[in-house]
């Protein structure tokens, strides 16, 4: 691994007072030392840039501020546009890092010429803290399999991922358009041109935040538009809409039974329809049916044991 090559990790970040800092330190831990890190400020209204400002004492760590908020995609993009690295990295305000997070991807991408982007494994935590469940990936050696894969239980996460520069000038950056699914469709745009590896071990702690339901429509509609480009881009995808359409109401109706939301059981009973057969579908209705208490400790519980997870989709702001 080269170890002079330098990195640039980009924040966003948005009234994240709560999780920046902790954030940032799990940037500074890492093994690889060469990188610059560029926290965006969009326009937050809470006390986030004085926090950030206490760490740029070292030199490798920049602020900037957008005088309006710009979104998500708008600033990573504005972060990829003034940074210096040939490598990407991105990290979500309220995410963490472990240690070897971009000494691991970073050897992974040498030993893959073909591949422009290299994603990890990544740890759930429940609103309190709780680690519930680990996402393991996907098995990179089949990559129609993966697209395949990521299509019908899609990974929707930056801090997850690191890009070659140079592949973004055969795909083009972050969809501006989205606000929730920028990640994940450039995830998928950048699948049809080079390989995607997948470093197995969970080195994301990912936080999953309560406030989903009363987005979802809004969600749920983004989510539609995503997919249907995507067949445009895979046509071979289309004959999985169906099974993908089952899991997205199955993972809808986990996120909302561990954040103890309303609209946990319907999802559920959406997912079954599609597959009638399903015997973790009849679980999830069956469970869903409890006080809400109850059905998000017996989901966390069956998702540890089964140790696997799948991303949801409204983790943003």
């Amino acid at each position: 691994m080269d170890k002079s090559l330098l990195i640039s990790v980009i924040i966003p970040c948005y009234n994240g007072r709560a999780f920046i800092g902790e954030a940032i330190e799990s940037v500074l831990a890492q093994t690889h030392t060469d990188w610059e890190l560029i926290v965006i400020d969009d326009a937050s209204t809470d006390d986030s840039k004085d926090i950030v400002k206490k760490f740029c004492a070292d030199k490798r760590i920049r602020l900037l501020k957008n005088k309006k908020n710009l979104g998500i995609a708008k600033t990573k993009n504005k972060g990829i546009k003034i940074s210096k690295g040939e490598i990407l990295a991105f990290l979500d305000q309220d995410d963490i890092w472990q240690s070897d997070k971009l000494s691991l991807q970073l050897a992974r991408l040498e030993q893959d010429a073909a591949a422009g982007v290299v994603c990890c494994a990544m740890t759930f935590t429940d609103p309190s803290g709780n680690e519930t469940t680990v996402f393991k990936g996907f098995d990179d050696k089949d990559q129609r399999e993966l697209i395949k894969e990521l299509y019908i239980t899609p990974v929707n996460s930056s801090s997850v991922m690191m890009i070659r520069r140079t592949s973004l000038g055969r795909t083009g950056v972050f969809n501006e358009s989205l606000r929730g699914w920028d990640d994940y469709e450039l995830l998928m745009r950048l699948g049809a041109e080079f390989r995607i590896c997948y470093e197995r071990r969970p080195l994301v702690k990912k936080r999953i935040h309560r406030g989903g339901a009363q987005r979802l429509p809004e969600v749920l509609a983004e989510e539609d538009r995503v997919f249907e480009g995507l067949l445009k881009v895979h046509p071979f995808l289309s004959e999985f809409k169906g099974e993908r359409d089952a899991r997205r109401f199955f993972d809808r109706s986990i996120e909302l039974a561990l954040s103890k939301e309303k609209g946990a059981h319907g999802f559920a009973g959406s997912s079954l329809a599609l597959r009638p057969l399903s015997i973790t579908g009849w679980a999830l209705y069956l469970i869903t049916m409890l006080p809400a208490s109850f059905a998000a400790a017996t989901v966390r519980t069956i998702l540890s044991l089964a140790g696997k997870a799948k991303l949801v989709s409204n983790t943003r702001r």
